[in-house]
């Protein structure tokens, strides 16, 4: 099931994929980021995250360009992997809290460039 709730965003989106670290409550994961906007992503973890823990973050949006931020987990919703209906996935938005001015402005041109196409 995928998440199908109003769209209560302040800020627009775009499906993207690119790898994401998380640095959570003394643990290091990865996941693959679903979609980015200035204002967070949507990820997809094999693992739950609590809600409101904050967390650093890592987005390798590009070859070159890592954004490097603070956020906290909005919601989560558990789902089935669509590969291995044996394997549970959870995706999980991600609202950023600190993140620099110069890494909000590649984020929101990375968005309008896609959004664009």
């Amino acid at each position: 099931m995928e998440y199908g709730g109003a769209d209560r965003r302040k800020f627009p989106r775009a499906d993207f994929s690119c790898r994401i670290n998380i640095f959570y409550s003394q643990e290091t994961m990865e996941g693959r980021v679903k979609n980015i906007g200035v204002g967070g992503v949507l990820i997809t973890l094999s693992q739950e995250l609590m809600r409101d823990i904050p967390m650093k973050l890592e987005l390798f949006i590009e070859p070159k360009a890592i954004i490097r931020c603070t956020g906290h987990v909005v919601w989560v919703l558990q789902r089935t992997d669509h590969a291995d209906p044996t394997r549970v996935l959870f995706d999980t938005g991600i609202q950023f809290d600190e993140i620099s001015e110069t890494d909000r402005g590649l984020l929101k041109e990375l968005v309008d460039r896609i959004n664009l196409q």
